[in-house]
Protein backbone atom coordinates (compact mmCIF):
# COMPACT_ATOMS: atom_id res chain seq x y z
CA UNK A 1 0.00 0.00 0.00
CA UNK A 2 1.16 3.35 -1.10
CA UNK A 3 1.31 5.76 1.91
CA UNK A 4 0.57 9.18 0.42
CA UNK A 5 1.56 11.31 3.39
CA UNK A 6 4.75 8.70 4.41
CA UNK A 7 8.06 9.08 2.02
CA UNK A 8 8.53 5.08 2.65
CA UNK A 9 7.28 2.15 2.78
CA UNK A 10 8.65 0.60 6.21
CA UNK A 11 5.96 -1.05 8.53
CA UNK A 12 6.60 1.91 11.50
CA UNK A 13 3.53 2.99 13.47
CA UNK A 14 1.74 5.85 11.37
CA UNK A 15 2.63 2.86 8.41
CA UNK A 16 0.33 0.68 10.10
CA UNK A 17 -1.84 3.26 11.59
CA UNK A 18 -3.05 4.14 7.66
CA UNK A 19 -3.21 0.23 6.90
CA UNK A 20 -5.62 -0.41 9.50
CA UNK A 21 -8.02 2.31 8.53
CA UNK A 22 -7.38 2.55 5.05
CA UNK A 23 -6.16 -0.51 3.48
CA UNK A 24 -7.74 -3.32 2.25
CA UNK A 25 -7.16 -7.18 2.43
CA UNK A 26 -4.85 -7.20 -0.33
CA UNK A 27 -2.85 -4.68 1.41
CA UNK A 28 -2.61 -6.22 5.10
CA UNK A 29 -2.18 -9.68 3.45
CA UNK A 30 2.14 -8.52 4.02
CA UNK A 31 1.21 -7.76 6.96
CA UNK A 32 -0.15 -10.68 8.19
CA UNK A 33 2.10 -12.56 6.94
CA UNK A 34 5.26 -10.87 8.94
CA UNK A 35 2.56 -11.23 12.11
CA UNK A 36 2.28 -14.83 11.77
CA UNK A 37 5.93 -15.32 10.98
CA UNK A 38 7.03 -13.51 14.26
CA UNK A 39 3.96 -12.95 16.28
CA UNK A 40 6.09 -10.96 18.92
CA UNK A 41 8.43 -9.86 16.59
CA UNK A 42 8.70 -5.97 15.96
CA UNK A 43 5.83 -5.63 13.78
CA UNK A 44 3.78 -7.23 15.77
CA UNK A 45 4.82 -5.46 18.68
CA UNK A 46 3.78 -2.14 17.41
CA UNK A 47 0.49 -3.49 15.48
CA UNK A 48 -0.28 -4.22 19.65
CA UNK A 49 0.79 -1.39 20.68
CA UNK A 50 -1.66 0.68 18.09
CA UNK A 51 -4.47 -1.42 19.27
CA UNK A 52 -4.34 -0.99 22.57
CA UNK A 53 -3.95 2.97 22.09
CA UNK A 54 -6.53 3.81 19.66
CA UNK A 55 -10.20 2.35 18.48
CA UNK A 56 -10.06 1.04 15.17
CA UNK A 57 -13.98 -0.06 15.96
CA UNK A 58 -14.38 -3.56 13.25
CA UNK A 59 -11.16 -3.50 11.56
CA UNK A 60 -9.52 -3.09 15.13
CA UNK A 61 -11.23 -6.47 16.67
CA UNK A 62 -10.48 -8.39 13.43
CA UNK A 63 -6.82 -7.50 13.90
CA UNK A 64 -6.95 -7.62 17.59
CA UNK A 65 -7.90 -11.36 17.08
CA UNK A 66 -5.14 -12.24 14.47
CA UNK A 67 -2.48 -10.88 16.76
CA UNK A 68 -4.11 -12.76 19.24
CA UNK A 69 -4.37 -16.55 17.60
CA UNK A 70 -1.26 -15.51 16.04
CA UNK A 71 0.62 -15.45 19.21
CA UNK A 72 -0.97 -18.20 20.72
CA UNK A 73 -0.05 -20.70 17.76
CA UNK A 74 3.29 -19.18 17.98
CA UNK A 75 3.72 -20.34 21.52
CA UNK A 76 1.86 -23.38 20.92
CA UNK A 77 5.27 -23.82 18.29
CA UNK A 78 7.55 -22.98 20.88
CA UNK A 79 6.25 -25.51 23.29
CA UNK A 80 6.47 -28.14 20.68
CA UNK A 81 10.15 -27.51 19.77
CA UNK A 82 11.30 -27.42 23.01
CA UNK A 83 9.75 -31.16 23.84
CA UNK A 84 11.57 -32.08 20.69
CA UNK A 85 15.18 -33.33 20.18
CA UNK A 86 17.38 -31.55 17.40
CA UNK A 87 17.10 -34.79 15.23
CA UNK A 88 13.28 -34.83 15.48
CA UNK A 89 12.84 -37.12 18.30
CA UNK A 90 10.61 -36.75 21.32
CA UNK A 91 12.38 -35.33 24.26
CA UNK A 92 10.08 -36.81 26.64
CA UNK A 93 8.59 -40.08 26.79
CA UNK A 94 5.35 -40.59 24.20
CA UNK A 95 1.92 -41.93 26.23
CA UNK A 96 1.21 -45.52 24.99
CA UNK A 97 -2.59 -44.95 23.46
CA UNK A 98 -3.33 -48.49 24.79
CA UNK A 99 -2.66 -47.30 28.70
CA UNK A 100 1.07 -48.51 29.11
CA UNK A 101 3.51 -45.83 30.83
CA UNK A 102 5.45 -44.90 27.47
CA UNK A 103 5.61 -45.52 23.41
CA UNK A 104 8.09 -47.92 22.53
CA UNK A 105 8.53 -45.33 19.39
CA UNK A 106 11.71 -43.21 20.99
CA UNK A 107 13.68 -46.54 21.52
CA UNK A 108 12.29 -47.70 18.12
CA UNK A 109 13.29 -44.18 16.23
CA UNK A 110 16.98 -45.68 18.22
CA UNK A 111 17.86 -48.90 17.10
CA UNK A 112 15.28 -48.86 14.23
CA UNK A 113 14.66 -52.45 15.35
CA UNK A 114 10.51 -53.43 15.09
CA UNK A 115 10.40 -56.55 16.26
CA UNK A 116 10.28 -55.99 19.81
Amino acid sequence: MHHRHLNHQRLTLAALDDLIENGTLADWRPVLGRVRQDPEGPVASRLAQLLSAKDYEESGALWQHFLDDARARGGTARKIRSVTRRDGRPALPVPDPQGGPTSPLPELQQTGRTDG
